[in-house]
């Protein structure tokens, strides 16, 4: 834990995820008993973080010898069927020995719960990967303000003048996780894994490797598509990934020549027609689109700055 005296609201998110988790574990096996579940009717918990899954043969062979020793956490759904909320590692094992069945405890939790449950068992952990370490600091950062986290992850996103309470409260994260890191930092090098395509998470599951997934976010979804397989297959790194992105650049400088535009000029244009004022007064999906726009302008600045 950090020195630093903690605001009311991060106080507050520590000890809530605190009671919960210990009240999930100390009912845990008296009321719920042990049930035995097909590991393809559990779903993956939309809170878990985690990506390390590594020795999971290893795991999966002993499963093999002598069977899960330890039963995974469930919650039932209000549709029907059953949500991870711990035991990833198990279930995947389990899968992957080709077990039928998993021995799992049930219980009726409600989102938050799951959430902060996840949390705790993050927050326990000493070598949480930088995707990880992103998500358990907008986790805390959330409970503490009391804010979705697609929000926390828009405000933190804006690097000038960010809300004081956002900055606070991101900095005290870091400080709980034990991270040596500016929020500048977080900012410029942890946050942006939060925002990367499904298909680039998947890559980093699979253990691609951290500084090459980076890169090749730089990249379109066509280029994603056909160079991810060469990184997984640990052919191209990030110096193929950064030579393939310069080919690619003045081809489309020669084929765009006859379309250019004055870009400060429509920069100009733009400005002097639109305003925050007009941008509040937008419906939610115009909204949404305007400020989808202005993150990929603000993203390709930022990757333009970025060092090489």
């Amino acid at each position: 834990m950090t020195k630093r005296k903690l605001s009311a609201g991060m106080m507050q998110a520590l000890e809530e995820t605190k009671s919960v988790a210990q009240k999930i574990e100390d009912t845990q096996g008296k009321r719920f008993p042990l049930e035995y579940l097909p590991v393809g009717d559990i779903r993956p918990s939309p809170f878990q973080a985690r990506l390390d899954f590594t020795g999971l043969e290893s795991l999966a062979e002993d499963i093999q010898a002598n069977g899960v020793l330890q039963p995974i956490l469930v919650r039932t759904l209000p549709g029907g069927g059953y949500e991870l909320v711990a035991g990833e590692r198990r279930l995947r094992a389990s899968k992957l020995a080709g077990q039928p069945r998993i021995p799992a405890i049930v219980r009726p939790l409600e989102d938050r719960q799951a959430r902060l449950y996840s949390l705790k068992e993050n927050l326990e952990r000493e070598n949480l990967n930088a995707y990880e370490m992103a998500h358990a600091v907008i986790d805390l950062v959330s409970l503490s303000l009391g804010k979705e986290t697609k929000e926390v992850i828009q405000l933190l996103s804006q690097r000038r003048n960010t809300a004081e309470e956002v900055v606070t409260s991101a900095e005290e994260a870091l400080g709980i996780l034990g991270k040596d890191i500016s929020l500048p930092g977080f900012q410029r090098h942890y946050l942006p894994l939060l925002q990367l395509p499904t298909g680039l998470l998947e890559a980093l599951r699979s253990g691609a490797p951290y500084s090459s997934v980076m890169e090749l976010s730089r990249a379109s979804e066509v280029q994603q598509a056909a160079w991810l397989p060469k990184v997984l297959a640990g052919e191209w790194g990030v110096r193929d990934i950064r030579q393939a992105l310069k080919q690619e650049k003045p081809a489309r400088a020669t084929a765009g020549t006859e379309k250019d535009i004055d870009l400060t000029e429509e920069f100009r244009t733009l400005r002097s027609h639109f305003s925050a004022k007009q941008l509040a007064g937008l419906d939610t999906r115009k909204r949404k689109k305007a400020q989808k726009l202005l993150q990929e302008l603000r993203a390709l600045f930022e990757t333009e700055q970025s060092p090489k």
